[in-house]
């Protein structure tokens, strides 16, 4: 059996010439690398802002920090979120890139949802019960006001206001339709087993708890937006607290 004989020379020469390609191919990258990052042709001429309502365009890009002309492939995507997040109103921030050089930023606002009662006038939660701003009167923003919540007073906005009832209440309002929201004048958290709900022509509507609440959404529906508008009598209050068909109690002393 012959041994192959081995050229040193040529194992030499092929270890060489791959280390050149490799050296090659980083130069390459590398010189790719710096082209991107600094070619003007990649440099941010557009930013376009999505979704935003009550803020303005121009607001929401001077708040981004985003420069023009930096560069697209250096956005830093977090720190441009970072910045808008401290702004109450903006709820979710998402970055979109768009070659060669437009930046797309696309907001979801936090919308006015409930008005709580302070010293100066009330003030804006959303659904999750973060303060917005401060409203000195209820023309200002037309939603519904809840009593009974001690609220901080010092709070400011972009602050959760955690009051335990209310954090248990607003996941009904999300299920309330918006006629329903929109025909409501009050909502009294004072008593977790007693909840009253007033109408705009300031009929009380008394629902019990949260629970029975939930259970009753239709019912409550139909009496804000049907009931009141048919019935003719000046009523004291409704009662739908229990079980059964709701009992209509009529400013003159009479019940249905």
């Amino acid at each position: 059996m012959t041994t192959p004989i081995i050229n040193p020379k040529r194992n030499e020469t092929s270890v060489l010439w791959r280390l050149l390609l490799s050296f090659t191919f980083l130069l390459l990258s590398t010189t790719a690398l710096y082209f991107f990052l600094h070619s003007p042709a990649f440099g941010i001429k557009e930013v376009v802002v999505e979704g935003n309502q009550s803020l303005g365009s121009a607001e929401i890009i001077r708040l981004s920090g985003v420069a023009p002309g930096t560069n697209i492939f250096l956005v830093d995507e977090e720190q441009i979120q970072g910045r808008l997040y401290l702004h109450p109103l903006l709820e979710t921030v998402k970055i979109e890139r768009r070659l060669p050089n437009k930046l797309i930023i696309q907001v979801q606002e936090r919308v006015p949802c409930l008005l709580l009662p302070v010293t100066d006038g009330f003030v804006v939660i959303d659904h999750q019960g973060v303060c917005l701003t401060r409203v000195g009167s209820i023309v200002e923003i037309n939603r519904p006001v809840v009593t009974g919540c001690v609220v901080p007073p010092d709070v400011l906005p972009g602050q959760v206001i955690d009051v335990v009832i209310l954090q248990q209440f607003l996941p009904v309002v999300d299920q309330m339709s918006s006629e329903m929201i929109q025909s409501i004048s009050e909502i009294n958290l004072e008593s977790a087993e007693r909840i009253k709900i007033y109408s705009l022509n300031g009929v009380e509507i008394r629902v019990g708890t949260i629970d029975h609440l939930v259970e009753h959404l239709d019912l409550l529906q139909q009496i804000l937006t049907v009931e009141l508008k048919r019935l003719d009598q000046p009523i004291e209050y409704i009662d739908m607290s229990f079980k059964g068909s709701p009992v209509i109690k009529f400013a003159q002393g009479k019940t249905r």
